[in-house]
């Protein structure tokens, strides 16, 4: 848990219980310890990578999503 409001709820947090999850804080700044940050940290360094190679200085909204969403290009990072 990260103190976001969606997770902190009395009606998530009745939920949590009543599938007995478990529940782990995570220091604020702490990527290390949020894998979904690390995930983050390639898909973005990937499309950083990528502008440089293809010298785009310059794209569409379209293009930008398309590359992001793109599952085969995330898939090759893992």
């Amino acid at each position: 848990m990260d103190n976001d409001p969606s997770q902190t709820s009395k009606v998530a947090r009745k939920a949590m219980e009543k599938t007995e999850a478990e529940f782990h804080r995570i220091p604020a700044r702490s990527p290390d310890l949020n894998p979904i940050e690390n995930l983050f940290h390639l898909v973005k360094k990937s499309l950083e990578n990528e502008a440089i190679e293809n010298n785009i200085t310059y794209e569409t909204f379209q293009d930008f999503s398309t590359q992001v969403l793109n599952p085969w290009k995330i898939c090759q990072l893992m």
